[in-house]
């Protein structure tokens, strides 16, 4: 019993263990949609995020304006873990309604970064259409908040710890199930979860000191999972990376 007690505060620490960044407040800047082959832009927006964070949980607005006049006003939420931003836009609360016209609800992950004398939260996110869930064509996020309370050089020693290494899943998206495969250069401890949107441990695929070498992880979500959007997370001794994946539900989710 004692063991498992203790095997059971090492995870949780473990897992947890990230310093969040506060991101409350307001956040302004720019959302560029790509084209449908993601190799340019076909508009840009006023972007704007009002959040409050709890812990390392975040609810808030995000307010966005075409140059033509349309609005949105969109709840948000998610959560902080490190120099990330895990977050999704869940319900249009207000917004110009025209006809053969829907709002892209935007989910994914932006980093949190020194840039030129400010603080910003960005990053390329995917899209969705607010009513049917059918994939738009995403696109890039930009913001700054002009009094951060957080310094320049805590943000910089953040992002430096949190260099990622790299990963690959493959299917992704996926119907049944996806492959997670790494390469672990050095025998050193090795955590590999997956978490929901909201932050909530789904599923600890590797808790423990690894060997050199490739490792293959399989995830398939429970069945009582009603989630179609999770993050994987890796952590290699002190370095940290996050990937998004994607559980199709049904055919046509993508256009």
């Amino acid at each position: 019993m004692k063991l498992s007690i203790l095997t059971t505060l090492a995870l949780s620490f473990f897992a947890l263990n990230l310093f969040a960044i506060d991101i409350s407040g307001e956040w302004n800047g720019t959302r560029y949609q790509y084209n449908d082959t993601k190799t340019g832009y076909i508009a840009e927006f006023t972007y704007k995020y009002n959040l409050k964070q709890d812990g390392n949980q975040v609810t808030g607005i995000a307010l966005i304006q075409s140059k033509g006049g349309k609005y949105a006003e969109i709840a948000v939420r998610g959560f902080v873990e490190g120099n990330q931003f895990y977050f999704e836009e869940y319900e249009v609360l207000n917004a110009t309604r025209d006809e053969n016209f829907l709002w892209c609800l935007k989910k994914g992950v932006l980093t949190i970064e020194e840039q030129d004398g400010k603080i910003e939260i960005k990053g390329a996110t995917a899209s969705f259409m607010e009513l049917y869930g059918f994939e738009c064509s995403g696109g890039v996020t930009s913001l700054s908040k002009e009094n951060p309370s957080l310094t320049e050089k805590e943000v910089k020693e953040i992002s430096d710890r949190d260099n990622a290494e790299p990963i690959s899943i493959y299917p992704n998206p996926f119907m049944e199930s996806t492959q997670v495969s790494f390469y672990n250069d050095k025998t050193q401890p090795v955590y590999v979860d997956v978490v929901d949107i909201q932050g909530r441990v789904i599923e600890v695929l590797e808790n423990g000191t690894l060997t050199e070498g490739n490792k293959n992880y399989t995830f398939v979500p429970k069945s009582n999972e009603t989630s179609s959007y999770y993050y994987v997370r890796i952590k290699l001794g002190d370095k940290m990376t996050t990937k998004s994946i994607q559980k199709i539900t049904g055919l046509g989710n993508t256009r």
